[in-house]
């Protein structure tokens, strides 16, 4: 039990140097951008925010997951437990009371396990959303190398047309954006 309860801690440890990192590193490129042009500096401070939040998310689906097969552990034991107990007593009344508290465990122990991978799973339709930021980003800054190319009108055009595409990307829910890539989200 010591050495499972000290990887646990170790695992703990080395998400929060993970994010602690991912959070310096979001904080050191939003103090390099050079102002509000640095269009570089910008999606580089962006990039950077969003690997800190990557690495949040990741970190709690993965204790999540973890969470979640203690949960069910905890409740396939007392499960066991119960059902041993409830076998060998003898009283009818301990006997029900002994059945009756493993089941309760159980389900106890169900709805927690149930509760964790629902966490986990919302984490990773949220990755999912991230991963698709930088094919996202390289559509955008495609079409506003072409618009450079055109002449002053049709570059016009062509910019406003990527700042309305940009804005609806912006105002578009990551967790509807998943579920159409992905399937249904889960009704918890």
């Amino acid at each position: 039990m010591t050495a499972t309860w000290s990887d646990a801690m170790a695992r703990v440890a080395f998400y929060e140097k993970i994010e602690s990192d991912a959070i310096s590193a979001a904080g050191q490129a939003i103090r390099d951008v050079t102002g509000g042009s640095d269009t570089v500096g910008l999606l580089n401070a962006n990039q950077r925010q969003m690997e800190a939040y990557a690495s949040i998310a990741r970190s709690q689906a993965a204790t999540s997951y973890r969470a979640s097969q203690v949960a069910m552990g905890a409740g396939l034991v007392l499960l066991v437990i119960g059902g041993a107990c409830a076998y060998f007593i003898t009283d009818p009344a301990a006997k029900i009371a002994t059945a009756t508290l493993a089941g309760v465990g159980t389900l106890v122990g169900g709805y927690i396990s149930r509760t964790y991978i629902a966490v986990q799973y919302r984490a990773m339709e949220q990755m999912t959303y991230y991963f698709r930021e930088p094919q996202v980003q390289s559509y955008i800054l495609t079409a506003e190398r072409i618009a450079h190319q055109l002449d002053a009108e049709e570059r016009s055009q062509a910019l406003g047309s990527i700042i309305d595409a940009t804005l609806s990307r912006l105002l578009e829910n990551p967790e509807e954006a998943s579920a159409r890539g992905s399937g249904k989200l889960p009704t918890s």
